[in-house]
């Protein structure tokens, strides 16, 4: 489990749905998590029923493997998150901000999500569509600061220097893919 980047939701979003004081806090994720799973899939659904019933006092964004794959989480505001299967064709670079983007909500085997994903930010009046679908992290996210575009975009363009993306992108989608195969020298390079 890898739970230590942190991320932050736009005012419009937290105005009405804030993170909550004694919510779950990274400091406390893996310790609280781990002990009491088997299945990465079972670790994002306790977070998720956390989340649901006491809030998180900050946005997060965790992995959770295990032998049958990854599991990605972008916890958003205080009651909201969504969870992928990670598709073991693509690669991600994702520093403090959230990246999610399309994602096909009554795909319940790969997908966790909180109930009122789309509703909020509709009623914050954040919701936004690329190619005419929800966009999940334009419509959380504040936009994109220098610090990590310059991450996310060094790191894709590192990993596939054949990538598309440019520096002054006004976002970068989480799943990225290439045909290169990845080795211990590629993950240190970069």
């Amino acid at each position: 489990m890898s739970a230590t980047v942190s991320a932050s939701a736009n005012n419009k979003i937290l105005a009405i749905d804030p993170y909550v004081e004694d919510g779950l806090a990274e400091s406390s994720m893996a310790s609280l998590i781990l002990p009491h799973v088997k299945t990465a899939r079972e670790g994002i659904e306790m977070i998720a029923k956390v989340v649901d019933e006491k809030g998180t006092a900050e946005g997060n964004i965790l992995v959770l493997a295990d032998k049958e794959g990854i599991w990605y989480m972008e916890i958003l505001s205080g009651h909201q998150y969504v969870a992928i299967k990670f598709p073991d064709d693509k690669f991600a670079v994702f520093p403090n901000t959230f990246f999610l983007g399309h994602v096909d909500f009554s795909d319940n085997e790969h997908v966790i999500a909180s109930k009122d994903i789309e509703t909020l930010a509709k009623t914050a009046n954040s919701y936004k569509e690329i190619d005419g679908q929800f966009h999940v992290a334009q419509s959380y996210n504040p936009p994109l600061d220098d610090a990590n575009r310059s991450r996310s975009y060094s790191g894709i363009k590192s990993l596939d220097p054949d990538s598309k993306v440019t520096y002054r992108d006004d976002y970068y989608e989480l799943l990225q893919s290439t045909n290169k195969k990845f080795d211990l020298e590629d993950a240190m390079a970069l």
